[in-house]
Formats: C-alpha cells, structure tokens, sequence
C-alpha cells in the first residue's frame, strides 16, 4: 500500500510540475508577444513620424521654390513646380493619415496638421515680407510637431518599462 501512495504521490507531484511549467511558459509567451507587438507599433510610430515630419520638410521646399519662381528669383519650370507641390501636398496628406491611425494623442495629430497649415501659407503671390515670416513660422510649427512625437514616444516607451 505505502508502495501505491508513493507512486501516486510522484505521479501527481510530475503531473503538478507538468502544469505548473506549462503555466510558466504560456505566460511568458504572452508577455513576449506583448512586448514584440509593443515594439513593432513603436516602429511603425517612429516610421510614420519621419516620413510626415520628411513629407512636410519636402512640401516646404516646394512651396518655397515655387515662391522664388513667381517672383523671378529662380528660373526653374513653374508648371512642373506647380505639380510637384500638388503632388508633395497629396504625400503629406497621405502620412498624416497614417499618423493618426498609429497615435492616439489628438494633440499631437493637431500638432501635425497645423504644421501642414503653416506651410500651406507659403504662396507664390506673398510679399517678401510675408514669405519670409510664413517660412519662419512653418519650420518652427514642423520642429514643434517633430520634438511632440520624439516626447510622445518616450512617454510610450516609460509608460510600456513600468
């Protein structure tokens, strides 16, 4: 008999053990999944942030050198700067709509789109004066967006480490 209870007494102990690492391991593979689907969306956050941050810089550009032209400071083709600058704009858009899927920060989305707004401003029939302000205005509104989404992701990063 006492053969019997020792037996049964092992056999439950590797049954428990068996649970028990099974348990164990099944945790830590969500965990682990957790982590990698954490770090895969910081990715595509970060991806997302420069290539906006990238599609306003460009955008910027453009309407720059579409200024120049219109007031004869450039001798470059207005009607392909023309497309370019609706075609960089359609890019912008674009990115940003990938950011507001990807953030849920509705300020720093705000952030973004009046960075957009600001280098909207830059016209081709602005006075020089008014270039010069829009161009001011618009760097800064596109670093402002750039250093919030550096901040935001820190902030994910120490909130994911808690």
């Amino acid at each position: 008999m006492e053969v019997i209870a020792t037996s049964l007494i092992a056999v439950f102990g590797t049954l428990l053990g068996s649970v028990a690492t099974y348990w164990i391991q099944r945790s830590t593979v969500r965990q682990q999944e957790g982590l990698a689907r954490a770090e895969r969306l910081r990715q595509e956050r970060v991806e997302a942030f420069t290539e906006y941050g990238g599609a306003l810089h460009n955008y910027r550009r453009a309407r720059m050198d579409r200024w120049h032209v219109a007031n004869g400071e450039t001798a470059l083709d207005p009607d392909a700067l023309r497309r370019e600058v609706f075609e960089l704009r359609a890019v912008v858009i674009e990115r940003g709509y990938r950011v507001r899927l990807l953030v849920t920060a509705p300020d720093l989305v705000e952030l973004g789109e009046q960075a957009m707004k600001s280098v909207d401003v830059i016209g081709p029939k602005a006075s020089r004066e008014d270039y010069d302000v829009a161009r001011k205005v618009s760097k800064a509104a596109i670093e402002r967006f750039v250093d919030a989404s550096r901040d935001y992701l820190a902030e994910i990063r120490r909130a994911n480490e808690a």
